[in-house]
Parts: C-alpha cells; sequence; structure tokens
C-alpha cells in the first residue's frame, strides 16, 4: 500500500511500475474494516511507533475520533483501492487479499493464495511484526456512544475481489 500511495502522490504512477518491473507480480493487501484501519492510524500517530517490533511498545488508554476526518479517511481509501484496481494489467498480475483473512490464518492464506500465484512451493511464513491494537473499539475509542451507531454501516467496510467482475465497497 505504501508504494501505491507514492503513486497516487504523483512521484510515480502505477504505468511506471510496468515499465519498471514489466514481469513483477503484487500482493495487494486491504483491510475490510476502515474503522479498525482508522484506530491503528491513529494508536501510530499518538504513539510515534508505525510499526511494532520489540515489547516496548505501549497502547495508549484510548484515542479520540473526528467523524468528519473518518469519513475523509473511508472516502480516501475507497477511492484509492478503486484506482488501483480499475487497472486492467495491475488485475492481471496481482492477487488481492484483505488483512483480516491475513491476520487470522496466515498460513492457510499464503498456502491457498499467494504460493500458487507467485507459483513457488509451500514454504515456511513468518514475522517479527506485532498487532498494536489489541481492544476494541469500545475499549479504545474515547467518544464510543458517538461512533457505534456507525460500526456496521457499509460505509466502514469494504470488500475487493478479481473472482468477480464488480469491485464492491
Amino acid at each position: 500500500t505504501v508504494f501505491f500511495r507514492v503513486a497516487i502522490d504523483g512521484l510515480i504512477v502505477l504505468d511506471d511500475l510496468k515499465g519498471l518491473f514489466p514481469t513483477a507480480r503484487f500482493i495487494i493487501i486491504y483491510r475490510r474494516s476502515l474503522l479498525d484501519q482508522f484506530i491503528s492510524l491513529k494508536i501510530a500517530a499518538k504513539t510515534n511507533v508505525w510499526q511494532w517490533i520489540d515489547n516496548g511498545f505501549k497502547l495508549p488508554d484510548s484515542i479520540n475520533i473526528d467523524l468528519q476526518e473518518l469519513d475523509g479517511f473511508c472516502r480516501e481509501v475507497r477511492a484509492f483501492y478503486e484506482d488501483v484496481l480499475a487497472s486492467s494489467w495491475v488485475r492481471e498480475r496481482s492477487v488481492i487479499v484483505n488483512y483480516e483473512e491475513l491476520v487470522s490464518d496466515p498460513r492457510g492464506l499464503f498456502n491457498r493464495t499467494v504460493f500458487p500465484f507467485l507459483g513457488v512451493p509451500v514454504s515456511k511464513i513468518w514475522s517479527v511484526t506485532k498487532k498494536q491494537n489489541t481492544k476494541r473499539p469500545s475499549e479504545i475509542i474515547n467518544q464510543y456512544e458517538e461512533i457505534k451507531k456507525l460500526i456496521d454501516e457499509e460505509s466502514l467496510r469494504q470488500d475487493y475481489s478479481f473472482e468477480q467482475d464488480t469491485v464492491m465497497a
């Protein structure tokens, strides 16, 4: 996402990737829950820890969420993925997976999807990165009562798949 994020900002565009890496294959990872993604972003901004690797990280007691900022974030993220997935060559040379499945069943996801896509044999997978937010939204958002009515709304969820002709958001 970070590399493609640069593309949106105009430094590199998707077609540059196609030209620079003509045989590359891409794994596109997205998060279904835009609220959880936004919470993680807020935690990282508050703690200035963007990747939790060691045991020195301390999750903040709470965070504040501005509803307008959350809405803008959701629109921006959805637009980003829709732009990326609109490219036929990206769709032909990529596999798309969601973060939630990746963290709940990494071995299964790699065995079913990633290894076959890359054409490589099944092998051991591991990561030193840990999930930063171990709290439910109700436990970390200060104004949760204001937010909870939005949690089940479609505007806070996204789902993408190459098996379908349409991108659902």
